[in-house]
């Protein structure tokens, strides 16, 4: 059993602490709490984005301790792209060009056995406290008419889980990883740089990121339309289902009233 006590801890986030083991390898430890079914399903998903994409880091075991578990990495050298663009703040514009491009690049078709989008949307709204019944019976309509699809989403992507590794993109943190339509991929990416709140970084990075997000997701949106061909219109009709099963995450009061409000109104007109 790894005694990860005796690690040094080189960072943490809400729901895990990373401990670096080697050189070559980091431990993800998730907090108390967290269920092993989810831990072995990041595991399991990494492992399936590994082989269908390549530019995502090795797993190579689970760990299990009393009430914490946690998955043994490839150490990944580099910078994510958000301490990259607060460092080279005149680099935005190739930086949210590169986080278009690379979205594009990981959206590969993928036969392997993964959560659907449509699947996780409708398990992640059932728990949210806030909706009324009438309002997720809404909403499971509106999700079951959407087109189908069979493409690799990350479902958490966003400058955060990009580390620019030898100028190479290195995609990381795949628990919400499923398959289906590329467009709803890129609706959750626009809602968290929207509308998501800067955790990760120094003081500096925290104050800094917030400011250029909305300036990081227009240029992300328009180079992504224009490398892939794909309609504002085909992006815009997930927006409703992802912001609401974005009310089951971990976000501030502010971030929560604002995107309560938007979904009332958008469920108004339907």
């Amino acid at each position: 059993m790894l005694n990860y006590t005796q690690l040094k801890m080189i960072n943490q986030g809400n729901t895990a602490e990373i401990f670096q083991i080697d050189d070559k390898k980091i431990l993800k430890l998730y907090r108390s709490g967290l269920p092993f079914p989810l831990c072995e399903k990041e595991f399991e998903n990494t492992r399936i984005a590994k082989k269908l994409i390549g530019n995502v880091p090795l797993v190579y075991e689970l760990i299990k301790d009393n009430d914490r578990c946690g998955i043994v990495f490839q150490k990944i050298t580099g910078k994510d792209m958000i301490t990259v663009i607060a460092q080279n703040i005149w680099q935005i514009k190739r930086q949210a060009k590169n986080l278009a491009k690379f979205h594009f690049d990981m959206q590969k078709e993928n036969s392997e056995h993964l959560q659907t989008v449509k699947e996780k949307l409708l398990a992640d709204i059932e728990t949210v406290e806030c909706l009324s019944k009438e309002e997720k019976h809404k909403l499971f309509d509106y999700i079951n008419a959407l087109s189908d699809g069979n493409a690799l989403c990350h479902f958490d992507y966003h400058p955060g889980n990009i580390i620019i590794s030898s100028n190479k993109p290195i995609i990381i943190d795949w628990m919400t990883a499923c398959i289906g339509c590329k467009c709803a991929d890129i609706a959750r990416t626009g809602i968290l740089l929207k509308y998501g709140q800067m955790t990760q970084g120094n003081l500096i990075i925290r104050k800094l990121v917030p400011i250029v997000q909305k300036h990081i997701y227009k240029i992300y949106i328009y180079e992504y339309k224009k490398i892939s061909g794909t309609l504002q219109e085909d992006i815009d009709v997930w927006e409703l289902p992802i912001l609401a099963a974005r009310l089951r995450e971990w976000i501030s009061e502010k971030e929560k009233s604002l995107i309560l409000y938007k979904i009332r109104e958008q469920l108004r007109k339907l």
